[in-house]
C-alpha cells in the first residue's frame, strides 16, 4: 500500500491525555469491560462478581475525593 494512511470516522486516535490516564479513567474502563463480560454470559457474572464490586467500590471512592 501506498499513500496517506485513511482511518475510518469512528476511530479514536490517541490524545495526550489518554496516554497517561487517570486512576479514575482506568477504574471507569475497567468496571465498564467487566460490566460488559458479564452482561454476556451467566458465566462471566460468576467470574467477575468481586472484581466489579472491587471496581464500583474504588471508583466510589476516588470520585469523593475528588
Amino acid at each position: 500500500m501506498t499513500g496517506p494512511l485513511i482511518l475510518p470516522d469512528d476511530v479514536q486516535t490517541a490524545t495526550p491525555e489518554s496516554i497517561h490516564p487517570t486512576h479514575e479513567q482506568i477504574a471507569r474502563t475497567s468496571l465498564e469491560a467487566h460490566q460488559t463480560l458479564m452482561a454476556m454470559s451467566a458465566e462471566n457474572t460468576a467470574r467477575f462478581k468481586d472484581v466489579t464490586q472491587f471496581l464500583a467500590e474504588d471508583l466510589k471512592n476516588l470520585e469523593k475525593a475528588s
